[in-house]
């Protein structure tokens, strides 16, 4: 015979969405900066309780570190993948510099780049912050290096068919 009762947790059914409290505290992070925001800030601003947060991430290192994660997939990957585009470089390029500079008037988006801002304060965090910033700079470069070779690469295959035709524009 097999038991058809379900077991039910014990406590409170879980309410908080993992996905809005990372892109807040992601957006805290980002705009004030690692070490200008507390976690109780964050969760005020989430809306959920500091128990809640901590059940989650098991407390603020474990938070950064998945802020990381997700700012690597949700803003670094889409500009690495402008980049890696079978586009010309030069547009490529030119669509990146456009994202960057883009100035929006909106006092309430970010400026800069939050990994740059959590390497500027990487001695003051935590130990897995400290890993996943590691982990986000060499997967950066790895990328960088892969798509900037690419493309050097790309010009030799086309110079000598440049150089034969006399087209070469400087």
């Amino acid at each position: 015979m097999e038991n058809s009762k379900k077991i039910r947790k014990r406590g409170r059914p879980k309410t908080l969405d993992k996905d809005t409290l990372l892109n807040v505290a992601m957006f805290c992070y980002w705009k004030k900066g690692p070490g200008n925001i507390s976690v109780n800030e964050i969760c005020k601003t989430a809306k959920i309780s500091k128990p809640g947060l901590y059940r989650e991430f098991g407390g603020e290192d474990g938070l950064m570190r998945s802020v990381l994660v997700n700012y690597e997939h949700k803003i670094f990957e889409p500009i690495l993948k402008m980049l890696e585009s079978d586009r010309p470089f030069r547009n490529s390029l030119e669509d990146l510099i456009s994202f960057i500079t883009n100035v929006d008037d909106c006092q309430d988006n970010p400026k800069g780049c939050l990994l740059v801002k959590m390497r500027e304060s990487q001695s003051g965090l935590g130990k897995e912050t400290q890993i996943q910033i590691n982990i986000a700079k060499r997967h950066a470069l790895k990328k960088y290096e892969g798509i900037y070779l690419n493309d050097f690469l790309s010009c030799f295959r086309i110079l000598p068919t440049a150089l034969s035709s006399n087209k070469l524009e400087l």
